[in-house]
């Protein structure tokens, strides 16, 4: 955290869905990717957390474009207890 406010990034805490939602409710800028990307985080949110992260970013990719698209990527465990990396085009 200190380096983070070193280099004058803002760190937030909130509730995943909340975050997602609030963060991508609105369209990208021109020139920017936005992107979500978690690791390891997927399997221990509760299914409404889920739900809700999934209806954000579809709502999101609705409003992407070419010139402000929008990427989700994630790192996560499978049943193996490996990890795996999944991109999403929502």
């Amino acid at each position: 955290l200190r380096e983070a406010a070193r280099r004058g990034i803002t760190v937030e805490r909130a509730e995943a869905a909340a975050w997602v939602e609030r963060n991508f409710s609105s369209p990208g800028r021109h020139g920017e990717t936005r992107m979500l990307v978690h690791t390891i985080a997927w399997q221990y949110f509760p299914d409404e957390t889920k739900t809700r992260i999934e209806a954000a970013m579809q709502r999101a990719g609705a409003m992407a474009t070419a010139e402000a698209p929008l990427a989700w990527a994630s790192v996560e465990q499978d049943e193996k207890d490996m990890a795996y990396l999944q991109d999403r085009v929502p």
